[in-house]
């Protein structure tokens, strides 16, 4: 977290902690609720992609095995209409 930091007039360089600031990072520690909320927004970004790369692995799986089954269906069906079945 940045530090936050009040210069005081006419002391050049001089700092002093804004007691409102110490008061916040003593509530949140490290975490501030900015870190939280970019954390959760990450982390349903990935929960996002990856649902999407599973749904289209899955219709392409469904996809390919639906093909098989028409190629074995037009098979068994030209093998019966030769007369071999």
């Amino acid at each position: 977290m940045n530090q936050f930091t009040q210069e005081r007039p006419g002391m050049r360089g001089v700092e002093d902690t804004d007691a409102e600031v110490i008061v916040f990072r003593s509530r949140f520690g490290d975490q501030t609720p900015l870190d939280e909320l970019v954390r959760l927004g990450a982390q349903e970004m990935l929960t996002a992609a990856l649902e999407h790369e599973v749904q289209s692995f899955l219709e392409k799986v469904v996809r390919i095995a639906g093909m098989r089954r028409a190629i074995a269906w037009w098979s068994a069906m030209a093998t019966c209409r030769r007369g071999r079945l």
